[in-house]
């Protein structure tokens, strides 16, 4: 693995994100020039003469456009690099951040027991009822300290983080660079990393179901925090609308292994 930076590679992420809006300009030129291929060969047919002059031009097209395609593959594999630098340091800030919140966790278990006991029928008295508020107001503190100590993951980035793993997976002409073991190391940190993001989201409406008096409305936080799935399946939904205007006309295969990836993303 290439070695990151002490700190997150903020400004580069920033950087990396506004050449990724201007790259869409430059990939969608580049296709439109590809699709330019199979038509200059279909009239190869109208002769030798013919056939022959066409293959000049064929062959200064593809002059043209390899530089442009390095480029394109290189910045794949710099965003990636990027990208993958910042998965590393939230893992590293997670792991971290994890120890804390289990002694937590074991501190709310066991005031939620008390709790259990002073619900029962025998217990429902005056004196009672004021230390189950106490103790609602222990677990209340706690949660809050716990959700400073959380790590949050944010979804915009999560989506970044695919996007760049997505691309270099079903990019034209990156098979090389989506088999390698850079690739792979990333994937297995996108992986981690959606499966945080799924625990995040149910272990939030968990907390919020065992304990509803900690959210104003329980039951419209537990709807909203159950959403890991319904991001990966929006993600793909979108890509798929996305790959439609570029890659399904020029690679058929594409649209099959963006559904491969979607569904490895799932069994994960």
């Amino acid at each position: 693995m290439q070695k990151c930076a002490k700190t997150p590679p903020l400004r580069l992420l920033k950087q990396s994100d506004t050449i990724h809006n201007l790259l869409y300009g430059v990939r969608d030129e580049y296709v439109q020039a590809l699709r330019f291929v199979p038509l200059i060969k279909k009239n190869y047919a109208k002769g030798e003469q013919a056939k022959s002059r066409l293959k000049k031009i064929l062959a200064l097209l593809r002059e043209q456009l390899l530089p442009i395609h390095k480029i394109i593959i290189e910045y794949y594999q710099i965003r990636l690099m990027i990208n993958l630098c910042d998965m590393r340091h939230l893992k590293i800030k997670i792991n971290r951040s994890e120890v804390d919140i289990a002694e937590i966790d074991s501190q709310i278990d066991l005031i939620n027991d008390d709790l259990e006991k002073y619900k029962t029928l025998w217990s429902k008295v005056a004196h009672r009822k004021e230390e189950v508020v106490n103790l609602q107001n222990q677990v209340n503190e706690l949660y809050q300290m716990r959700k400073q100590l959380e790590v949050p993951i944010d979804e915009d980035r999560l989506t970044k983080w695919l996007d760049s793993l997505v691309d270099v997976m079903i990019g034209p002409g990156t098979e090389e660079l989506a088999n390698s073991k850079f690739a792979e190391h990333a994937k297995k940190l996108l992986y981690f990393l959606l499966v945080k993001y799924c625990e995040q989201q149910e272990s939030a409406a968990k907390d919020v179901a065992e304990n509803p008096f900690i959210v104003v409305n329980a039951e419209k936080a537990i709807d909203f925090l159950l959403t890991s799935e319904k991001f990966i399946l929006h993600y793909f939904e979108k890509k798929r609308q996305e790959m439609a205007s570029w890659i399904t006309e020029v690679v058929t295969d594409k649209k099959s292994a963006l559904d491969d990836i979607r569904k490895e993303l799932l069994n994960e």
